[in-house]
């Protein structure tokens, strides 16, 4: 790896444990202030965003894919159809989602008006949310990590201190507002960076050329978190088996992992443009074969020293900051080892991406999610449904994905020679 790419995965690994610090301090305290049952119900809400994401069908995820390498066959009129159709895709999948979901608040404002307000701010966030991550891939896309790392680290210390406030003073509609305020923001910001750097003119033919971009941006949506998914399953699972308070002491799992998880995105983030231009140059297989090796040991190392330090402090900080929270510690145990094997999938899918293996990708995660589905079933049948046998369902379906992505890693590069050429030498 070059200098410049060492550099720009340091600022933005540290400026993803600032965020995730950031992140983590807000949702402990804003858990604290609303207790267990409004945590779990806003939590149950916010999969509205984390499904409308699924609405455009991973094309803002293909983006470090698709520029990169067209950029690197040397096509920039194919590099300006792609980023504006996307921002077409975006914006129709997007409001489409909030004019259904507005449509619902309304017809249930007669019987829960102040639940349908709620759900109605959850399809704000939704668009919100998705047009910040359009935005802030540009930057990725790019290579401009150090100016994503400052706008990442500053969005996340405004959501923290606006958002706490707001639920201090104004309790549940404060959780709301307090996002919805920071995203405006942002959007507003990136989005007239975004106007002076990009012609932006509608093509003709916008919808046939995000078309041809869905079944990358699918593989890639499931590559760039894969974890999403299976925390949205277990959610839904359990606010529909035992209730919005058991989602309530599930939100300790969830943030663990998705806190773990950040470190092997942020590495990801950095390198799969790198991977997708040189791949585009028509790259040896030999260097992307050295990245994965370099990445794996590093994230396992971080992850590993996460899991053990968390393993030993989580139950006396969850007594000290969230006392309430302490029926949820042993689901978080169990989820901080499993972010372990779970670090490992996200280099294993961006390699497997970055190769064209499309469908082994897409395969590899059904059965991962298929393995989650089967245990969460056999937890309904024995009527053992609770966040510590939710995170277990987790942890056995992560760490056979996580082998059954790393083995096939490990055949592609055997196929390519690179092994037996390293080897060699």
């Amino acid at each position: 790896m070059s200098g410049q790419i060492h550099r720009n995965v340091r600022t933005y690994l540290a400026a993803t444990v600032g965020v995730s610090g950031f992140d983590v301090l807000r949702n402990l305290t804003v858990a604290g202030l609303l207790g267990p049952y409004t945590a779990g119900l806003f939590s149950t809400l916010m999969v509205i965003p984390q499904l409308t994401q699924y609405l455009t069908f991973g094309l803002i995820e293909a983006l470090p894919l698709a520029i990169p390498r067209n950029r690197g066959r040397g096509q920039p009129e194919k590099e300006r159809r792609i980023r504006t159709s996307v921002l077409c895709a975006v914006i129709a999948a997007s409001g489409g989602a909030a004019v259904v979901t507005f449509s619902y608040a309304a017809v249930t404002a007669v019987s829960d008006g102040e639940a349908a307000l709620f759900v109605a701010f959850a399809a704000v966030v939704a668009v919100m949310w998705q047009l910040n991550r359009f935005l802030l891939t540009q930057y990725a896309v790019e290579g401009w990590f150090v100016e994503l790392s400052r706008i990442e680290l500053g969005f996340a210390a405004t959501v923290c201190c606006v958002q706490v406030l707001a639920v201090w003073w104004l309790n549940g509609y404060g959780y709301w507002i307090g996002l919805i305020g920071p995203y405006c923001a942002i959007v507003a910001y990136c989005g007239s960076g975004y106007m002076k750097r990009h012609r932006v003119t509608i093509p003709d033919e916008w919808l046939s050329e995000a078309r041809e971009l869905i079944p990358i941006g699918l593989a890639m949506l499931i590559s760039s978190a894969p974890h999403t998914l299976f925390m949205i399953v277990s959610r839904i699972f359990m606010a529909a088996t035992v209730g919005v308070r058991e989602v309530g002491f599930f939100i300790l799992a969830t943030l663990v992992l998705s806190k773990i998880s950040s470190v092997a995105s942020a590495i990801a983030r950095v390198m799969l443009p790198e991977m997708s231009l040189l791949y585009g140059k028509g790259g040896d297989s030999a260097d992307l074969y050295s990245v994965f090796l370099k990445a794996q040991v590093y994230t396992l190392g971080v992850a590993v020293a996460i899991a053990a330090t968390g393993v030993l402090l989580i139950e006396s900080l969850t007594a000290w900051a969230l006392p309430a929270y302490l029926p949820g510690v042993p689901a978080a145990t169990v989820m901080m080892l499993t972010g372990i094997p779970y670090s490992a999938v996200i280099n294993a899918n961006g390699v497997l991406l970055s190769t064209e293996r499309l469908r082994a990708h897409t395969v590899l995660f059904l059965c991962g999610l298929g393995i989650q589905g089967s245990v969460l079933g056999y937890l309904f049948v024995a009527g053992t449904t609770s966040a510590v046998t939710v995170a277990l369902a987790s942890a056995v379906a992560f760490s056979l994905y996580a082998a059954m992505a790393n083995i096939a890693v490990v055949r592609v590069f055997r196929e390519a020679g690179v092994g037996r050429a390293s080897g060699a030498k």
